[in-house]
């Protein structure tokens, strides 16, 4: 049975051009997305496999799969946010450009995760609840954070650095803590490429 695909609640991911993104999940449970004119001809279709929806549930039911997306305008693509994988495709052609490994929780609740641009570094930041990836509009990585506990809120890029509210279930209220991670700091190693 075929699911109809939404991203972060809408039917569609409309593109600078007129074009729009699209897509659903077919019979084999693999994740189809395709770029379609505003008459309906169709430029690409892809198949992603078995790629997850957005581990958040927000917008997902019984006949919807949801997937965080953006258009990222510098590098023309777009950045797809699956349960255990962020991907980021090329607007033009449908492939894929590059994939980051994400580490959700694997409660719906619980989950902080979702994809947002960051136009002070060029770069967008892609979140799961226990990892964090700032990338350079190269696709390479700024800064990829495995948090020490889960995050509280969707973290934020200000002045040269990361800010992110774990939780810290020792302390007697439970309270969030906020950690700053400088961007490419001299004590920061970017973790090897794969």
């Amino acid at each position: 049975m075929t699911c109809k695909v939404t991203f972060e609640g809408r039917p569609v991911v409309p593109l600078p051009s007129g074009d729009v993104l699209c897509g659903v999940v077919d019979d084999r449970d693999h994740l189809r997305i395709r770029r379609e004119s505003e008459v309906g001809t169709i430029a690409w279709d892809v198949d992603l496999g078995l790629l997850g929806e957005d581990p958040s549930l927000r917008y997902a039911d019984s006949w919807t799969s949801d997937y965080g997306c953006l258009y990222w305008t510098v590098t023309d693509t777009l950045v797809l946010l699956g349960d255990t994988t962020a991907l980021v495709i090329g607007a033009a052609d449908g492939s894929v450009r590059a994939s980051y490994e994400l580490e959700p929780v694997g409660k719906s609740s619980l989950e902080v995760c979702g994809v947002s641009l960051v136009p002070e570094a060029d770069a967008v930041l892609i979140v799961s609840a226990k990892r964090v990836w700032l990338i350079g509009s190269d696709l390479k990585v700024l800064l990829r954070v495995d948090t020490d506990a889960l995050l509280a809120s969707f973290p934020m890029v200000e002045q040269g650095s990361l800010f992110l509210d774990e939780y810290d279930f020792e302390s007697v209220e439970g309270e969030p803590c906020t950690r700053s991670i400088p961007i490419n700091s001299p004590s920061w190693t970017p973790p090897p490429e794969s």
